[in-house]
């Protein structure tokens, strides 16, 4: 029999798998049916065929035990996938959990592209409510990332999978210098070699938060070792959106753990808007600074931006009023407006009006109010260029 299920198998006399729901790594995750409760629910089996030694076997096992073990201090929480028992089927531990119908963070960014701001704030706030409760017994998840938290039918949002999580109490159960997680979400101390902290936690949803309002991942890179010098190195874009939500996820995202707020701040400052913004401003001195830095530096990204459509406006209506460019005497000398050059003006118009609009987007003018801008401003020169091309070459 599978050490990993196959349909119809029956795990510890009472769990039936029916369908495979998902596979990494360290397992494969079933839906399964208690023919006891007679209820569904979720099982994954710890892979340990892939264990290339004893050592790591053990180990791989250990991991399960502990993440049951962490999980079960945490059972009750709203926002933490519930376990409710670990089965032992031929020497492979089979972890029981809630059966959470609806798909993850990860798989939402994937088809639908970035995700709204009132979205992502709230589940911002439903992880950060997990990790609160989970800091506060001495837990740190050490793996938080898209992949982890369940978006629920249901309207819940879930943190899940605390199978290389860590308590003050555990035992250490990998070898010293190896790193455990998904690279591209690694606070960057943990990178060095640091010790586990909340702190770790707080960049990973920091990165997490990022990647759901962006689209895109800020430390993605082809190799994992590229991802762990994006993690040490690079500053992502500053994130552009209104109210707590951007300065909270650009003060996650900061390489000095000790710069970020705490569970506890996060969620205040989600919570209480400005009011809380100011007080995480007095708690954290850096805020204030950063804040500076990043208003300057939209100001300055929105220059080039101005200085475009104000180029391609300008160049309108040069083309607009013939007399700006011929005087009366060039007119009775026979000089005309060639039509070829005139469409490459209207072009260059219809260009610096686009360009600059896109990049006042980039520095934080709605998407929405730029590409408006740039149909209207562009369409409506375009269209005085084209009937002044017609009336200049009919004369």
């Amino acid at each position: 029999m599978s050490h990993e299920g196959v349909p119809g198998q029956l795990v510890a006399n009472r769990y039936r798998l029916v369908s495979e729901l998902g596979a990494g790594g360290f397992g494969r995750v079933w839906k399964a049916r208690d023919e006891t409760l007679r209820v569904d629910v979720a099982v994954k089996a710890v892979s340990l065929t892939r264990a290339r030694s004893a050592e790591e076997r053990a180990e791989r096992v250990a991991r399960a035990e502990r993440e049951a073990r962490h999980a079960a201090q945490l059972r009750t929480h709203p926002n933490v996938v519930a376990v409710h028992d670990v089965a032992v089927e031929d020497g492979v531990p089979w972890m029981v959990m809630e059966l959470v119908s609806g798909h993850s963070l990860d798989e939402a960014i994937r088809t639908q592209g970035r995700l709204a701001a009132r979205r992502v704030q709230q589940i911002a706030q439903a992880v950060l409510e997990a990790l609160c409760a989970a800091h506060a017994v001495g837990i740190v998840h050490r793996d938080v990332k898209p992949a982890n938290v369940l978006l629920a039918d249901d309207g819940r949002i879930l943190l899940t999978d605390f199978g290389i999580a860590v308590r003050d109490s555990d035992t250490k159960l990998t070898a010293n210098g190896m790193l455990i997680g998904s690279m591209e979400y690694i606070a960057p101390e943990r990178v060095e070699g640091g010790s586990d902290t909340p702190a770790n936690d707080l960049f990973s949803l920091g990165v997490t938060l990022y990647h759901a309002l962006q689209g895109i991942s800020p430390f993605q890179r082809p190799t994992a070792t590229g991802a762990l010098r994006a993690v040490l190195a690079h500053d992502p874009a500053p994130v552009v959106q209104p109210g707590a939500l951007a300065p909270l996820v650009m003060a996650l995202l900061r390489k000095d753990p000790g710069g970020r707020p705490t569970a506890e701040e996060a969620l205040a400052l989600l919570r209480d808007g400005g009011a809380a913004r100011d007080t995480l401003v007095e708690a954290t001195p850096t805020q204030r600074d950063v804040q500076l830095d990043l208003t300057l530096e939209r100001l300055v990204e929105a220059v080039p931006g101005v200085l475009c459509i104000g180029l391609g406006i300008t160049a309108s209506i040069l083309a607009r009023f013939e007399h700006v460019v011929f005087n009366a005497a060039d007119r009775e000398a026979g000089y005309t407006v060639n039509g070829g050059v005139l469409t490459v003006l209207v072009l260059i118009v219809w260009g610096l009006i686009t360009v600059g609009s896109y990049i006042l987007a980039r520095a934080g003018v709605s998407w929405r109010i730029a590409a408006s801008l740039a149909i209207f401003g562009g369409g409506i020169f375009s269209l005085v260029g084209i009937v002044n091309i017609l009336s200049w070459a009919s004369t």
